[in-house]
């Protein structure tokens, strides 16, 4: 009776081993074998969004802000950025970024945003401007290093400037 009972706990406990054994070196071959993707350097600034408002107001006697969110819609970073403000109507040319928040826009992560702040002089009367981001990514070509410029869309929202009275 001992002697069935052995090769019957054999039998089982045999084929169980095996099969542990040859999973795990099985799994560890699947995993080696796989490919590790290399992340991008650095994305386009031509993947950036502005989140802006139509208007920011402008005051007689004083300098007023506005703000516009930038967001990183990819998965990559995006970095070495910088903004430009262009101007289509008015005196929207004395529009300025603050350059702390330029500074700190210069990199969005991936699925990242960041905000800048935008100063409007006082007594600017009615004018339109977009926004732009460019960024320059360096691109190895025979052992030598060259700049290539990305552009980004330029914000087809234009935001508009309007004089606004108060006491």
């Amino acid at each position: 009776m001992k002697s069935i009972y052995n090769i019957l706990t054999s039998c089982i406990i045999a084929p169980l081993i095996i099969i542990g054994c040859g999973s795990e070196s099985g799994s560890a071959t699947a995993n080696s074998s796989t490919p590790t993707p290399t992340p991008e350097v650095s994305g386009s600034a031509s993947s950036l969004e502005f989140v802006s408002p139509q208007l920011i107001p402008s005051l007689d006697d004083h300098v007023s802000s506005g703000y516009v969110v930038v967001e990183n819609p990819t998965l990559n970073n995006i970095s070495n950025i910088t903004y430009a403000v262009n101007t289509v109507s008015g005196n929207a040319n004395d529009v300025v970024i603050n350059s702390n928040d330029e500074d700190s826009c210069s990199s969005v992560a991936a699925n990242g945003r960041c905000v800048l702040k935008l100063s409007i002089p006082d007594g600017a009367t009615a004018s339109s401007f977009s926004l732009s981001a460019t960024n320059n990514i360096a691109v190895q070509q025979n052992k030598l290093n060259t700049i290539k410029n990305e552009v980004s869309n330029d914000s087809n929202d234009l935001i508009g400037i309007e004089q606004v009275k108060y006491k």
